[in-house]
């Protein structure tokens, strides 16, 4: 025989052994004897004490203050109207800020409630400020041009 041929298929007998080695050929199942344990089976019981406590939620008064407040200090100085979302802001921050201090670490939002009641402050201060200017004449809102005086 030539190393380029492959070698010849050995006789197997019944019980999945080849040659002279004593060890199963290849995708043979050897019965278990009575002196291994079975394999273990099934998932592993849970960890004691289950899954925690829930992480902290959002407030959503705070998340809404930060919203009014953010867009009031935006459009506050075109529309009068959005001096009241500054002060519904200021409001709802602070009730906010209340119930996160109450709620023993089960929610979350401080900054948020905080930055709508600095927001809407800020929209509250611009718009009393561009009523001081209207009044006094320092602004005018007469839109029209006048280039021939």
């Amino acid at each position: 025989m030539s190393n380029n041929e492959p070698p010849q298929n050995p006789t197997s007998d019944p019980q999945g052994t080849s040659g002279t080695s004593g060890l199963p050929s290849y995708g043979s199942v050897e019965p278990p004897t009575g002196d291994t344990p079975p394999p273990p089976g099934g998932y592993p019981p849970p960890a004691p004490g289950g899954y925690g406590q829930q992480p902290p939620q959002n407030n959503t008064k705070a998340l809404i203050s930060m919203i009014l407040g953010i867009v009031s200090v935006v459009l506050g100085l075109c529309c009068g109207v959005v001096a009241l979302a500054g002060i519904a802001a200021i409001v709802l921050g602070i009730i906010a800020r209340k119930e996160i201090d109450q709620s023993q670490g089960t929610q979350k939002g401080s900054g948020m409630a905080l930055a709508g009641i600095i927001t809407g402050a800020i929209a509250i201060l611009l718009f009393v400020v561009g009523i001081i200017l209207v009044l006094t004449g320092a602004v005018d809102y007469n839109f029209t041009t006048d280039f021939d005086s």
